[in-house]
């Protein structure tokens, strides 16, 4: 019997789709505007129309702000970037839906996943549009991205990394539920895959009563021959013993599965480490099953050889008549 496989369907994963998990995915590089964006210190006591006018040159890092401005225009070109690999990302697995849906496979959990994490990048495109305007603008900065007017230039760096840090919010939350989805059909997929693999392997111990059946059939004739057939006798038994010995590691396999942790009555997934314990713990009984018979079997085939060869010799060896 081929060793249970499973199904390449089964092994679609984030990390093949691309998506990082988290915010190692859309990662924006802290900046620090602290120096520039803190309030300038407090004056001595003066008119009040001194207290409010904007903060002389000197008391603003000039060079600071405009080298700001070119990193936050940097890293939204780069935040960018990632925005469309994840759109591409969504084309993917909504491609991959199709193809389980043309096969007839439930696609609900991945469908479910996916109209989410949509959602989500919809979400931070607009916040990554407000920052582009936002720098666009360059109010505060000429042309050239030279200061004109510190107070507001520092309001257009803070209004920039706000929208940013808000789109890097949104796919922080987005990322783990596309996963959750993917995740969550795969492992409904390999459930079915498993379950097929324990139908097959069942009828084909099913089936191997018919071999004994046969052999123990040789044996009786052999017996009639006057034959010593012990040899053969002793490897039946021990097909036997191996036998119930692979039959009861498929009915762990099958109690396993019908148990179903981890899994709802229509097999999608409701608790995704529960669900990988319950596919590992049976594929591994399916695969000491395999193992275990496999192996019986050669022997006994191996036993009726030498049977065979060891009589043919005999025969021949036998002067004439």
């Amino acid at each position: 019997m081929k060793p249970v496989i499973f199904s390449k369907l089964g092994r679609l994963s984030l990390t093949k789709l691309g998506l990082a998990a988290g915010a190692a995915a859309y990662a924006l590089f802290a900046i620090s505007l602290a120096p520039v964006l803190a309030a300038p210190p407090a004056a001595d006591p003066a008119p009040a129309a001194a207290t409010t006018a904007v903060p002389a040159t000197a008391q603003v890092n000039i060079p600071r702000l405009e080298k700001l401005l070119q990193q936050e225009q940097n890293r939204l070109a780069t935040e960018q970037k990632r925005m469309d690999s994840a759109n591409a990302q969504i084309g993917k697995v909504q491609d991959r839906i199709n193809t389980l849906n043309g096969k007839n496979q439930d696609t609900s959990q991945m469908a479910a996943g996916l109209a989410s994490f949509k959602s989500a990048v919809s979400s931070a495109q607009d916040s990554l549009n407000t920052a582009k305007s936002t720098l666009d603008a360059k109010a505060g900065f000429d042309a050239n991205g030279n200061v004109t007017d510190a107070a507001q230039a520092r309001n257009t760096l803070q209004t920039a990394r706000d929208a940013m840090q808000t789109a890097l919010k949104t796919m922080k939350g987005a990322v783990p539920a596309l996963r959750k989805g993917v995740q969550g059909e795969n492992l409904s997929l390999r459930l079915k895959t498993e379950q097929n693999a324990l139908a097959t392997q069942q009828k084909r111990l099913t089936q191997t009563s018919q071999l004994v059946t046969r052999i123990q059939t040789f044996i009786t004739n052999q017996q009639a021959k006057g034959k010593d057939t012990s040899s053969l006798s002793a490897a039946i038994s021990s097909f036997d013993t191996s036998l119930a010995s692979a039959q009861s590691s498929s009915d762990s396999a099958k109690s396993t599965l019908g148990t179903n942790a981890g899994f709802d009555a229509d097999g999608n997934v409701t608790d995704v480490s529960q669900a990988r314990i319950t596919l590992q713990s049976a594929r591994s009984a399916m695969q000491q099953a395999r193992k275990t018979f496999t192996q019986a079997l050669s022997d006994l085939h191996a036993a009726v050889k030498d049977f065979r060869q060891a009589n043919q010799s005999n025969k021949q060896s036998q002067p004439a008549s």
